[in-house]
């Protein structure tokens, strides 16, 4: 695979995550226990737009797709599926 391709594709994954993210975080964020949950929220957000600067600056240096490239495409997944189950939770729980 193209390594440019390989990075522009993480890069929009971790797009729609750190989205998906915003999102939920938008709609629980009043309804959080403490600031444990915030901070894991913060912490979430901040490694989603970590990821997803460095696979712009990879796409542009057309780096070698390294496992370390695909570890972080596999977070941002995990992250994408995360998002989209808790966000389902969150509007089951509200409209219960």
């Amino acid at each position: 695979m193209d390594p440019e391709v390989f990075h522009a594709v993480k890069g929009c994954v971790a797009l729609l995550a750190t989205v998906l993210l915003i999102m939920h975080m938008s709609a629980a964020w009043n309804l959080t226990d403490g600031r444990g949950q915030r901070l894991r929220y913060l912490t979430l957000l901040y490694f989603a737009v970590l990821i997803t600067y460095a696979s712009v600056e990879q796409a542009k240096d057309a780096a070698t797709i390294e496992s370390r490239h695909l570890g972080a495409l596999l977070g941002v997944i995990l992250l994408v599926v995360t998002m989209v189950v808790s966000i389902r939770e969150h509007r089951a729980r509200i409209t219960s």
